[in-house]
């Protein structure tokens, strides 16, 4: 049986990276949407931006899956708010993992997970929905990730790191082992945190230090 056909939410760059590994996968792509009207009719990678969200309301929610293109670094609030309003109409995120993506087969997941190029997953992982793990980054054995958060391009979770709901982790950062992120809290670019972040809170350096 065939996969359930696609359509991709937004068509920055971000969705552009996800429709790339989608295509990698010969995964079938109905067509992209954007909230941007200029862009309407226009296409990226050969595949057709042809109007709103609301287009998919012409589709039952048993015959397509939809994709989240809104990256989470730009618009935190409307990645979670894409992903609360589609689910809350009886439509499922379909997962995009790139071909070169590593994963445990020992880790759990929620829907709509988006694993770029080059990432590796640990045994005893769980990562939870709407999450993004970007372009090589590396999450170790027995973490847990939740919902709506961010891991950037190339940062590391070592062992047993806990990860609360809509976080952002930026590039390259690294968080050691044990440590807890709170939820809705931010890890500046390149940070080495090695203590437990507080919920709401940024921190960022070499160790890493809340922002003043």
């Amino acid at each position: 049986m065939s996969a359930t056909p696609l359509i991709l939410i937004g068509s920055g760059g971000h969705a552009r990276v996800l429709l790339d590994a989608l295509q990698l996968s010969n995964r079938e792509i109905l067509y992209l949407t954007d909230i941007a009207a200029e862009k309407h009719g226009t296409s990226i990678l050969g595949v057709d931006i042809s109007g709103p969200d609301k287009l998919i309301l012409n589709h039952a929610a048993d015959e397509v899956q939809l994709v989240n293109g809104v990256a989470s670094a730009d618009r935190p609030d409307l990645h979670r708010k894409i992903f609360a309003t589609w689910t809350a109409h009886g439509y499922q995120f379909a997962d995009v993992i790139h071909p070169t993506a590593v994963l445990s087969s020992h880790i759990s997941t929620g829907q709509g997970l988006q694993i770029m190029a080059g990432v590796i997953v640990q045994a005893g992982t769980s990562l939870g929905d709407n999450t993004i793990l970007n372009t090589g980054s590396q999450v170790d054995h027995d973490c847990a990730i939740g919902d709506h958060t961010h891991v950037s391009v190339g940062a590391t979770l070592c062992g047993q790191v806990r990860v609360g709901d809509a976080c952002h982790i930026g590039a390259g950062a690294t968080i050691i082992q044990g440590v807890t992120l709170g939820a809705e809290s931010v890890v500046g670019a390149g940070a080495v945190v090695i203590r437990d972040v507080l919920p709401g809170s940024k921190v960022v350096g070499v160790p890493a230090s809340p922002l003043a």
